[in-house]
């Protein structure tokens, strides 16, 4: 089963990666604690959304930083 990880896991992968588990890891553990979704077409779109906001956030902290650290 295809899934999206919304957390980083030791040994299993990172934030955004859509992995493959086997069915009762998936269900019984990292979707019942809300560590991954299903990788359907819509969650998938859903979590591009979330990474291209996060990195546009970043880049505007680093700019600002920037400005800040240079003499």
């Amino acid at each position: 089963m295809k899934v999206i990880l919304l957390e980083n896991l030791a040994k299993i992968g990172s934030i955004g990666e859509i992995i493959d588990v086997k069915r009762g890891f998936a269900r019984n553990y990292l979707i019942s604690n809300k560590k991954a979704l299903y990788a359907s077409k819509e969650n998938i779109k859903e979590v591009e959304k979330i990474k291209t906001e996060l990195n546009k956030k970043d880049q505007e902290k680093k700019k600002m930083l920037n400005r800040y650290t240079k003499p």
